[in-house]
């Protein structure tokens, strides 16, 4: 009887044991609190805008740049855009710049994108005629004797400057009477092609202004104007025949640079007052460059 007993309670041991085994090994999942997403930024609206300037005064050809104020200085969207009423007479591009065309009236419109708010200038154009022109070169502005000189490749910028400065103005045309030395592009930059001398010369559409300067191209060129160093340096008589006396020049070397930008002739200048001989160069134009403790000048010179 304790046998079958044994045999009976064997099964139920065992299924005591599998469950309470169970038990244990059954766990609550884990959960893990994610972080909220941050809340996104809030748009600042455009309040307003404001110009610079509610009116203005410009002659023809000029131009002036308009300045947008937005409210509040942390909006959000600060594009505008720019509008005239009268593109005949002004012009204005994306960034506020006026541009006067012809006489007349145009009312210059700024909007913003967010918003839709404007602000306005009224911009008045005149005609004013001009008298006269000038070229300039780094701010220097360039007689009819002046002189440049620049190598082959080299590059420099011409501007003009009117008289009187507000003078109106139209297309300016510049030109290169050799551009197998050296060209000229519309905006006055000029860039050496070849050894030789060019005229660079600018007009004005309207009224048919012009100023010139001669370029020298020739290797060893550097950009020169004028005076560069002290002293009243004087080539006479100009034009000369065989001779050329030269004073000022005591302790510079000179070349005489032909009309094809090769050095003709080379010499020490030793005397405050001295006389040299260039018999041997035929007629033309020549340039002489003076060097001296790194400093140039350059006078053109006509041999008859």
């Amino acid at each position: 009887m304790k046998s079958k007993l044994k045999i009976y309670l064997l099964p139920l041991f065992l299924v005591a044991f599998v469950l309470s085994a169970c038990e244990e090994e059954v766990t609550e999942p884990e959960y893990w609190e994610l972080p909220s997403p941050a809340p996104p930024a809030r748009a600042v609206p455009v309040a307003g805008v404001s110009l610079d300037k509610e009116v203005d005064d410009l002659s023809a050809g000029h131009s002036l740049t308009l300045a947008a104020t937005i409210e509040p200085a942390e909006a959000s969207n600060k594009t505008l855009n720019w509008a005239s009423d009268n593109e005949a007479v002004a012009k204005v591009d994306d960034n506020g710049r006026v541009t006067a065309i012809n006489a007349g009236t145009a009312v210059i419109t700024v909007t913003t994108v967010d918003g839709e708010f404007e602000a306005t200038c009224t911009v008045t154009v005149e005609l004013i005629d001009i008298i006269g022109i000038t070229l300039v070169l780094d701010k220097d502005e360039l007689d009819e004797d002046a002189e440049i000189i620049i190598e082959p490749d080299a590059e420099l910028s011409l501007a003009v400057t009117l008289e009187p400065a507000n003078g109106s103005f139209g297309t300016m045309i510049w030109t290169s009477d050799n551009e197998a030395v050296a060209t000229v592009n519309a905006e006055g930059n000029v860039t050496g092609v070849s050894s030789g001398v060019a005229t660079i010369t600018v007009t004005t559409q309207d009224g048919g202004f012009t100023a010139t300067c001669e370029v020298t191209v020739t290797e060893g060129g550097v950009v020169s104007v004028g005076e560069l160093f002290a002293g009243d340096l004087i080539v006479y008589p100009n034009p000369f025949r065989d001779a050329a006396r030269i004073t000022g020049a005591e302790g510079t070397s000179l070349q005489v640079i032909n009309a094809a930008g090769a050095v003709a002739h080379t010499q020490m200048i030793t005397n405050p007052d001295e006389t040299i001989g260039l018999e041997h160069l035929p007629a033309g134009v020549y340039i002489f460059r003076f060097e001296k403790d790194g400093n140039l000048r350059t006078i053109r010179v006509v041999k008859q």
